[in-house]
């Protein structure tokens, strides 16, 4: 995670008093760096904010530099405040092809302006090349949070996480207070890697609420080599109820719906869970697997084509509720879906 955050230094040192926004012209937006300043000038943050960003547009996200106060390259989408939307295009259409490219993280989410985030939305970006991850977020949301709607995560190769949902030190925080959701997105041709630890995959979710709707996950891989040797656990999505920042807290909730998992490769299961706590888990309902391949582990060479439960210290040991098989009907539906994004982006 970057450090410390642009947006909190500036803050503290006084920003603009009133708010005009270069989006205000009616001009789309080409450089991610207009949002990043326009953001300072916000003095009442009940008004929507919308960016639109220019179709067929490539924009090379940098890493924040210390020495210069600012991004190196293009701004990185920092999600701080509430009531903020982002489009690509007027009408927010994956197919206008607006693509965030590179940077160590992409999109960042935290509170920092001492408001709970509400009513953002980031609609019909594609996200490629993260470094570390495609979002990370640790902060407060109310009811209706952050949503990332007909958005494609792609082409992220070796990452820690697409979406990294995890609380960090010193947070104040309550259970289950940041709710984020995927809505008709795909996530497709990524890879996780290893950190150390026996856990990796694509998306975390830590103690935090999580809802994925009407998605497709194709072809993401998380996989180490020589893996029958090697004491491991890889997963396309996790649900997890611990974390070293708030280890006293055992919560961590998803839902997931009307979504299908497609020819992905990991070790054990597409969704593992643990120490969820009574309010937390997974549930689900029409959500569909099909071509997925795993390639086990050292300890078991049982696997989840669903959602797995750890049953006790050992990550090794789960009990398994399984997705249902993929018809012929959804499968090609995908694969169509998947086909016309790619052509038209």
């Amino acid at each position: 995670m970057k450090s410390p955050s642009p947006l909190l230094l500036l803050l503290a040192v006084g920003g603009a008093s009133s708010f005009s926004p270069s989006a205000a012209s009616g001009e789309c937006i080409s450089d991610t760096d207009v949002i990043w300043d326009d953001e300072f000038a916000v003095s009442d943050f009940t008004e929507l904010r919308t960016y639109v960003l220019c179709p067929n547009t490539t924009f090379d996200i940098g890493d924040w530099n210390d020495s210069i106060g600012r991004y190196n390259s293009m701004a990185a989408l920092d999600l701080i405040a509430p009531n903020m939307h982002v489009l690509c295009g007027e009408d927010g259409k994956r197919e206008n092809n607006c693509v965030f490219r590179g940077g160590n993280e992409q999109v960042y989410i935290a509170n920092l302006v001492g408001l709970d985030l509400t009513n953002i939305l980031v609609q019909g970006v594609t996200f490629r090349e993260a470094g570390r991850a495609v979002v990370a977020a640790s902060a407060k949301t109310d009811e209706g949070g952050i949503v990332f709607k007909d958005c494609v995560f792609e082409d992220n190769s070796d990452v820690e996480a697409i979406v990294d949902l995890l609380p960090k030190t010193g947070d104040k925080k309550v259970p289950l207070d940041l709710k984020l959701t995927l809505d008709s997105c795909t996530i497709r041709n990524n890879s996780a890697r290893r950190l150390g630890g026996r856990l990796f995959g694509l998306i975390w979710n830590v103690q935090y609420d999580m809802k994925i709707r009407n998605c497709e996950f194709l072809n993401n891989r998380a996989v180490v080599d020589d893996a029958l040797n090697e004491e491991v656990v890889s997963f396309v999505i996790a649900n997890i109820g611990e974390s070293p920042a708030h280890p006293d807290i055992t919560a961590a909730k998803m839902d997931i719906t009307d979504t299908v998992f497609l020819g992905n490769t990991v070790s054990t299961m597409l969704v593992y869970q643990e120490n969820v706590g009574d309010d937390g888990g997974v549930t689900f309902s029409n959500v569909a697997h099909a071509a997925n391949t795993f390639y086990e582990t050292y300890e078991t060479e049982e696997f989840c084509e669903g959602v797995a439960t750890q049953l006790s210290t050992s990550v090794f040991q789960f009990d398994c509720e399984p997705f249902e098989l993929a018809t012929t009907s959804t499968t090609t539906s995908t694969t169509t879906s998947t086909t016309t994004s790619t052509t038209t982006s």
